[in-house]
């Protein structure tokens, strides 16, 4: 993301300032706790700038997503290989609600 472009160019779900207020934003932190009761899994989502130096034509955002399960497996339990791959498709299924296809692109 290039300085002065709309954060909704790029997130799904960006921070909103009202209209009547200065639109140039220095930070920002948005956090979300997200429940996925069919395989009992949660998810905190956390969107902000990062602080610091950042190169001059990039606007630095961290977009961090952990998801988890508070269950008790065992580790030869085939059920823990289950469990970690439907956290991978929860992850994924963040990550990619919360960009946009212009995003998408720059990895590609």
């Amino acid at each position: 993301m290039k300085p002065g472009e709309h954060f909704e160019s790029y997130l799904a779900k960006p921070p909103a300032v009202p209209d009547e207020l200065p639109q140039g934003i220095l930070g920002f932190s948005q956090q979300l706790v997200l429940l996925k009761p069919d395989i009992g899994a949660r998810a905190n989502v956390t969107m902000m700038l990062a602080e610091g130096p950042a190169p001059a034509d990039h606007v630095p955002v961290i977009l961090d997503i952990d998801v988890y399960n508070a269950s008790e497996l065992s580790p030869e339990s085939e059920d823990l290989w289950n469990l970690l791959e439907q956290l991978r498709v929860f992850k994924n299924e963040i990550f990619f609600a919360s960009i946009t296809e212009k995003t998408a692109g720059l990895y590609e």
